[in-house]
């Protein structure tokens, strides 16, 4: 199994701080979580690591809006109204509650002053670690006095940085969690965390490492799918855009469609003898079996499928055919599908798109099952 390495302390401004525990360190308990073998202990270092980096979101937001509010004040001093608003709006933004930026937003009399969320770095080290500093040095802008434009400007550059590059290395460690989360079956927590990354990062997803946590979290999947009423074709292709647009499969890969008569019971009316046409479909899914079953439910109705009797025909039918080389066996699913051995029409598609699937019960590869059906 493999987990994203963090470098969050020099973005925390910690890459100095020798910690008096490692408990506190970051960066630390998420290399200990790496090199843990032990799913539940990964879970609970990565667990108190998310605890201590949430700490530092409104952290970043408050620095902001005091830099801001600094400018604008510089710039109201040289009588440049247009900039000084443009800062006070940032500030604002930053930071909803600063009323001394709204104050001076509106010209209004008022005595509530902005301050820095810690007064100096030794007051910020304790926030920061939960140990007692007794001296530090401060890095860069901390004990800046009569700070020019440029200096406000680099320093506002600077926080910004830090702030969107926090925000990418927490997004790896919600990531990494995702992974253990899922790992342990809490299909539910797994997806809160992954939710919690793209927020934090909107382009994570163009990222490597969130390619290769979402592989590990994936299995690979085989759907059948057929239509025997209205544009079948055009269903099907529905079907396959429905699962990708959802984030249902990554990496899809369709088979031929074939055509087929209907399966049906003996005296069953005369128009539901209408031909299938028929597909498979290969995928990887983070969704657990069930939450797949839902989904599928969900894509049938999207595309016009109605309550109808069994047999009869249908816009769209989606069967959840092999799900790795798990047996399911519940009351509303059964994997793998009892009546893919039975179905022609099921096996060419399945063989066709992923020939080497073992059937776990039997054994036996699918090409070699299509082999002796046929």
């Amino acid at each position: 199994m493999n987990l994203i390495p963090l470098n969050i302390n020099a973005t925390l401004l910690l890459e100095n701080h020798n910690f008096l525990t490692q408990e506190n360190n970051i960066d630390y308990l998420n290399e200990q979580a790496i090199n843990e073998q032990n799913l539940e202990q990964k879970l609970k270092l990565l667990s108190l690591a998310a605890n201590k980096i949430e700490r530092f979101h409104s952290y970043f937001h408050f620095e902001q809006s005091y830099f801001h509010l600094q400018l604008a004040k510089l710039y109201r001093q040289q009588n440049d109204e247009e900039n000084a608003v443009m800062q006070l709006n940032a500030a604002i933004f930053q930071d909803h509650l600063n009323k001394e930026a709204e104050q001076l937003l509106s010209n209004a009399k008022g005595s509530e002053i902005y301050k820095r969320p810690f007064a100096d770095f030794t007051k910020y080290l304790f926030f920061a670690t939960n140990e007692e500093i007794a001296n530090s040095k401060d890095p860069s802008f901390w004990s800046m006095n009569d700070a020019s434009f440029t200096d406000l400007r680099n320093i506002i550059a600077k926080i910004r940085a830090h702030h969107l590059k926090y925000h990418q290395e927490s997004a790896k460690l919600y990531l990494n969690r995702a992974l253990i989360f899922h790992k342990l079956n809490q299909f539910d927590l797994a997806k809160n965390d992954l939710v919690k990354a793209k927020n934090l990062d909107s382009k994570v997803e163009q990222n490597d490492y969130y390619s290769m946590i979402i592989l590990q979290m994936s299995t690979k999947i085989v759907l059948g799918l057929g239509s025997n009423l209205g544009d079948r074709e055009n269903y099907l292709k529905q079907a396959t855009e429905k699962l990708q647009e959802l984030g249902i499969l990554q990496n899809i890969t369709c088979s031929s469609i074939l055509s087929s008569k209907a399966d049906l019971k003996p005296n069953s009316p005369k128009d539901w003898n209408l031909d299938y046409l028929n597909m498979a479909v290969m995928g990887y899914t983070i969704l657990s079996p069930t939450q797949l079953l839902k989904k599928i439910k969900d894509i049938e109705q999207i595309i016009g499928r109605k309550a109808s009797p069994t047999w009869s025909p249908r816009e769209i039918d989606i069967d959840i055919l092999a799900y790795g080389d798990q047996i399911i066996e519940q009351d509303d699913l059964i994997i793998p599908h009892p009546s893919l051995l039975d179905r022609q029409w099921a096996i060419i598609p399945f063989a066709e798109i992923y020939p080497d699937w073992q059937h776990p019960i039997l054994g036996k590869i699918i090409s070699e099952i299509k082999h002796e059906k046929n």
